[in-house]
């Protein structure tokens, strides 16, 4: 009962949409006049003639008002949704939770990606509530839009803020860049988990960061490079000051001569920053900064050639990367699909699932997206994924389009799910 009674409350205040509607409302009456002046047997010729010059002027207006009216429709489809949040908190107790949660709660099951009143809705509960219920919206901000930039920071830049132990904020950093780290976008993310590290004196955590921030191509690879640069130079003068004969002073050798790539796993790179960061290591300490340096060479290379040979054309045309409800325009989708195709080639599978989850949100009501997802994942056995991306499309983004449930039947009888068909 309260949320219709809220609801229609939002008719007081919503100038611009009844502005915005009338002409549609006057192209339905047009036609409805032109259907029985058309239609109606009229006995007498002036007034016959009379009928028809009106029909003439009818159809003329309604033609110069039919761009009106498509404005209109566009106008209202696109800002509908924010109009009617904005117009309700007009008439709320700005201390009134129940309600404020009620109006968001409505809000972001049919919208759950619009991270910005997530981060709205968390600053209500951070004034009225406690620090717990701030993080439940925070969680279920992550679980609606987990591949978001935007949800994984303002989460982070909160926890810096009211969390005691750092402990728990660098674990959620790492959970954020474990989701969004090869976004192309996701510097965002990277600056605060430096600056918190940073603010830590946390050297050790610093040197794996610069390693992980180079192995994809991001929007400020470079600026991580050169950071990473300084870091090395940072050890070097260490190294130099605490050598105890020439013979222990760290000699430059040349990186990246080698045609063959020079590959690390993790664990063998977490090797090499405990020597580096050991003090008592010596000559040892020298060697595993040559190698450190190696390592953070070759992933830029790598990622700096996939950066300037492919992902920059893709990202350049990439307008729009956040949830609207205004469609997209064809060269848009269009530049979507090319670059999907280019990562689907491209053979990295965790990079493919991430830049679909990527796509997915500013393109989370095309049909096509998600029948591509679902088959592309199929096809390579991530049938977790695949399952998940339909129960999305199907419950929330594409509910109410008959398609995507018939697409879904016909794929779970494929696969002989007869109970999910």
């Amino acid at each position: 009962m309260e949320e219709v009674v809220l609801i229609r409350k939002v008719s007081t205040n919503l100038p611009e949409i009844v502005d915005m509607v009338m002409p549609t409302v006057l192209l339905v009456i047009i036609m409805i006049a032109s259907h029985f002046l058309y239609f109606a047997p009229i006995p007498w010729p002036l007034i016959r003639w009379a009928a028809a010059l009106v029909l003439c002027i009818i159809f003329i207006v309604r033609a110069h008002i039919q761009n009106r009216w498509l404005e209109g429709v566009v106008w209202c489809g696109c800002h509908l949704p924010t109009l009617i949040l904005k117009s309700t908190f007009c008439n709320l107790n700005k201390d009134d939770i129940k309600k404020i949660c009620l109006v968001y709660d409505s809000f972001l099951s049919e919208f759950p990606l619009c991270y910005g009143y997530w981060r709205k809705y968390a600053d209500h509960k951070t004034r009225l509530c406690t620090v717990d219920k701030v993080v439940e919206i925070f969680e279920r901000a992550v679980q609606s839009a987990t591949y978001s930039v935007g949800v994984w920071v303002d989460y982070c830049t909160f926890s810096m803020s009211v969390f005691e132990d750092s402990s728990d904020i660098r674990r959620l950093f790492q959970r954020g860049i474990s989701f969004v780290g090869k976004d192309y976008m996701c510097h965002t993310l990277w600056d605060k988990y430096i600056e918190f590290e940073l603010s830590q004196q946390q050297w050790s955590s610093l040197t794996h960061i610069y390693t992980k921030a180079l192995r994809f191509p991001t929007k400020k690879l470079r600026h991580y490079y050169n950071c990473f640069k300084k870091l090395v130079a940072f050890w070097e003068e260490e190294i130099k000051c605490q050598s105890i004969s020439a013979t222990e002073k760290l000699q430059k050798e040349p990186v990246l001569e080698s045609k063959e790539p020079i590959c690390f796993r993790d664990d063998e790179i977490s090797c090499i920053i405990k020597d580096l960061l050991d003090p008592s290591a010596g000559f040892a300490r020298s060697k595993a900064l040559q190698k450190y340096l190696s390592v953070g060479e070759w992933f830029y290379k790598e990622a700096r050639h996939q950066l300037d040979d492919q992902i920059c054309h893709f990202e350049a045309n990439i307008h729009r990367s956040y949830f609207h409800v205004r469609p997209l325009d064809s060269s848009q989708l269009e530049n979507w699909h090319n670059y999907l195709d280019f990562v689907e080639m491209h053979g990295d599978f965790d990079w493919a699932v991430k830049l679909y989850e990527g796509c997915l949100i500013p393109c989370a009501n095309y049909l096509e997206f998600w029948m591509h997802y679902v088959e592309f994942m199929e096809s390579k056995g991530g049938r977790e994924i695949t399952n998940n991306a339909l129960d999305r499309s199907t419950l929330i983004f594409l509910k109410r389009v008959p398609v995507v449930h018939l697409f879904k039947s016909r794929f779970k009888e494929q696969i002989g799910d007869v109970c999910g068909a």
